[in-house]
């Protein structure tokens, strides 16, 4: 599945709030912050939407894939059967035509 730029803005901006915080020693003391953590849960959630919006649109497209693969399916089954009646009226019409061919020889006796 591929990631559109706003997953992977979000998924820096997580990035980015986790190195600061160890780089300034925060990491431990101050992950209890309020703030801190509505940030995150906030990053999660618009990441959790983001990701269900492309299942759904996975899921679409998937859906739209099988349709198509089973018109093609049927269409391909139309082809051979339009075959295989071609073929019939081939053998028809030659068979037709050796049987006229007779009757001529038979009627120039």
């Amino acid at each position: 599945m591929k990631l559109g730029p706003e997953v992977w803005t979000i998924i820096g901006s997580i990035v980015s709030a986790i190195l600061g915080w160890f780089s300034k020693g925060l990491w431990g003391r101050h992950v209890e912050d309020a703030k801190t953590k509505n940030f995150l849960q906030g990053e999660i959630d618009k990441l959790y939407a983001k990701i269900n919006e492309l299942m759904q649109e996975q899921l679409a497209n998937t859906e739209k894939l099988m349709a198509l693969s089973m018109e093609l399916h049927k269409t391909q089954a139309e082809l051979h059967q339009y075959k295989k009646d071609m073929e019939t009226a081939r053998a028809t019409i030659k068979r037709l035509q050796s049987r006229i061919r007779e009757l001529e020889s038979d009627h120039k006796k």
